[in-house]
């Protein structure tokens, strides 16, 4: 039977009801969160800069993220310009290639550590 419009809704969760993975996953990170040596943990990682995305959540929700107006643009620029055109009016080549990562020298002695970026997995937690 296909759907129709104006059909009586039959089924599904009542509204306000939580769904319920959502709920486990709640309970998880309230355990995990409320941990004092966790918050120990978290706070060794964010002081040595191994946390940044968690970081940049924390800067937003302490003094909320910064909001730009669709008109407004960097100072010198046309608000309505592209991209291409802001970079050049403030005197950047667009067309320049971003610099290659710098590679640090490893001895072969002990694993690198992994980059920041790498999935939690792969970095032993530290993100």
């Amino acid at each position: 039977m296909a759907f129709e419009p104006g059909h009586e809704k039959r089924g599904g969760r009542k509204p306000g009801t939580m769904n319920k993975a959502s709920g486990a996953g709640r309970e998880v990170a309230a355990l995990l969160l409320d941990d004092p040596e966790y918050q120990r943990s978290l706070r060794k990682r964010l002081i040595r800069g191994e946390a940044p995305r968690l970081e940049l959540l924390l800067w937003g929700l302490r003094y909320g993220k910064p909001r730009v107006k669709a008109d407004e643009g960097p100072k010198g620029t046309d608000p309505t310009a592209d991209l291409v055109q802001m970079l050049e009016e403030l005197g950047e080549d667009p067309n320049r290639q971003p610099a290659p990562p710098v590679v640090e020298p490893h001895d072969g002695k002990e694993d690198p550590a992994p980059p920041a970026s790498a999935p939690h997995e792969a970095n032993g937690g530290k993100n």
